[in-house]
């Protein structure tokens, strides 16, 4: 069927370009492992980072630093940091908090993650908002500190 190829084509096939997506891998493996082995598999292939979820695209990998640059184009982004709540773009390097995204849909939802500021207006998302991960990150910062 004529209309199933064109369905089924893949549009960057003669454009030296193929896309591939990952599901339910945590943000902070994509750059420490996946990166080693998709390029083993796939040859000199660029892997980037997007921040998502099923109610949005909220940041994204720009340039070789594995870190994130926010949508502030189309979302208000605030941090709960523990003392405060304030905006994404406040936060000093080495900061960290909850993330709270506000859109038309949904405003002022926590969607569970922990963000970490590092300088220059890029971000990690080092995972949800749980008592494991809090203590995983108060632990590696305290052994880090004098790199951040």
């Amino acid at each position: 069927n004529k209309l199933l190829r064109i369905v089924d084509a893949d549009p960057f096939l003669h454009r030296g370009m193929r896309l591939f997506r990952l599901i339910n891998s945590k943000a902070v493996d994509v750059q420490t492992d996946l990166d080693k082995i998709l390029k083993a598999l796939y040859g000199g292939v660029d892997v980037v980072e997007i921040y998502s979820a099923t109610e949005g695209v909220y940041g994204q990998q720009l340039d070789d630093f594995p870190y994130i640059s926010p949508n502030y184009d189309v979302y208000y982004l605030e941090v709960e940091t523990g003392k405060e709540v304030k905006m994404l773009y406040e936060m000093r390097r080495g900061e960290w908090g909850r993330i709270i995204i506000s859109s038309t849909l949904f405003p002022r939802y926590d969607i569970g993650d922990m963000v970490e500021c590092m300088g220059k207006y890029y971000y990690r998302i080092f995972g949800r908002a749980r008592l494991r991960t809090i203590l995983e990150h108060r632990i590696y910062r305290a052994l880090t500190k004098w790199f951040i």
